[in-house]
């Protein structure tokens, strides 16, 4: 039983990885001289909104489905939960957007002063929207354990995207327009994919039952995801008002690069929570444990090549201007080692329905970083903003160690 978890697991911590890994990773030597320095500014505060927007318009709802489908019995009965989730988070999303439109002004000028190309706003609420469907599709494909159709989708997904960065770029757009315009007609397609591909039966029985368990589930979740969000990307923002592009540019760089660690992280626990829920309570701590273990080794492994060998890795994936980024690079890929090393445990918090814990732990880190920051970035910049988020991974480790101790005495 270990083995074939561990393999699916592998298969779609691979699968998650390919599409962010590429498109977040291993485009950065594409993007770092397609763009110039501003551009590239640029381009992380676009990266940021369209990181929150799509938190906000997926409000947990997708870890919901991932944890109450298995309960829902009969066939139709799933087809119609899933359109529920459907209708519940369309409802939800055409909130999102009448508010986003009617603060348009006050964003731009105050929250993402950064963009200048109005399209770009909207290019993210329309990513943001279309990426629910797909990110749902994505977990029914872990939840059924079809690891080669989850790795394909991956893969078409990402091979559209870089298809067209080439045919936006041959017809002559700047470079951060065809990146982002490029994510945004992939992301379209494959919510057609996801749409023809996805069980849903519309139908309003039961839907109040349907509407209150998500709330109560996905609330926490949502919070806690706006909480993570606040530990790295909110920086960003910060940012934006208080150094110029350049240095902007280089945290960007920085910590886009040390998201591999969080990037593995995530998709690994994604992974792992399909195949945590199938099994009883006294073999899910014993089975959780072993792949802690063997996700540590790798984690440990990734993190020492990374802080040992930063100047050739940045020099891989930009040009030497972007040397300027290596302190603050070791800084935060030690930040995402340490707040991402107990993933595999903080995965039982779901399995316990204890999604509170995993809110009050991430809220902790949250505070911390927003704390911190607000007090020291003005004055000490870039740097200061990478050690406000190493000093909240380290909050957030502790709260981790609390809590997974809690559970194992509720849990036996």
């Amino acid at each position: 039983m270990i083995k074939k978890i561990l393999k699916n697991t592998v298969v779609y911590t691979i699968g998650d990885f390919l599409v962010v890994a590429i498109s977040g990773i291993l485009l950065l030597p594409y993007y770092t001289r397609i763009m110039s320095v501003d551009e590239y500014a640029e381009y992380g505060v676009v990266n940021s909104l369209i990181v929150l927007l799509t938190f906000v318009i997926q409000f947990g709802i997708v870890s919901t489905f991932s944890r109450f489908y298995f309960l829902q019995g009969s066939d139709e009965r799933k087809k119609i939960y899933i359109g529920q989730l459907l209708l519940l988070q369309a409802s939800l999303t055409i909130v999102v957007v009448i508010a986003l439109l009617l603060m348009k002004s006050f964003l731009l000028m105050e929250i993402i002063s950064s963009i200048d190309n109005e399209k770009l706003f909207y290019c993210a609420i329309i990513i943001s929207i279309c990426g629910f469907l797909n990110a749902m599709y994505s977990a029914y494909l872990r939840i059924l354990e079809r690891p080669k159709s989850f790795v394909l989708f991956q893969l078409i997904s990402i091979i559209l995207y870089v298809l067209f960065i080439i045919i936006f770029r041959f017809f002559e757009f700047d470079g951060l327009e065809a990146v982002v315009y490029a994510l945004m007609v992939s992301t379209i397609i494959m919510w057609c994919v996801s749409w023809y591909g996805i069980p849903y039966s519309f139908s309003f029985v039961d839907i109040g039952k349907t509407v209150k368990e998500t709330f109560i589930f996905a609330t926490p979740v949502f919070i806690a995801y706006i909480m993570y969000y606040c530990l790295n990307k909110f920086n960003i923002l910060l940012l934006q008002g208080i150094v110029d592009k350049r240095q902007l540019a280089m945290f960007t760089f920085a910590l886009q690069l040390s998201t591999i660690v969080t990037v593995i992280a995530g998709s690994a626990g994604k992974a792992v929570q399909p195949a945590l829920y199938k099994l009883d309570k006294i073999d899910v701590f014993n089975v959780s444990k072993k792949l802690a273990w063997y996700y540590k080794l790798v984690m440990s492994m990734l993190v020492f090549i990374f802080i040992f060998f930063s100047e050739n890795i940045i020099l891989f994936f930009a040009p030497p201007d972007f040397l300027e980024s290596q302190s603050l690079l070791r800084i935060l890929i030690l930040s995402a080692f340490i707040y991402n090393i107990r993933s595999v445990e903080a995965s039982l918090f779901f399995y316990f329905k204890k999604t509170r814990w995993s809110l009050y732990m991430t809220s902790f880190s949250a505070l911390v970083v927003v704390g911190s920051s607000i007090i020291f970035v003005p004055i000490y910049g870039a740097e200061a903003s990478a050690y406000a988020i190493l000093l909240g991974s380290f909050a957030g480790f502790l709260c981790n160690r609390f809590f997974s101790r809690k559970l194992r005495v509720i849990g036996t």
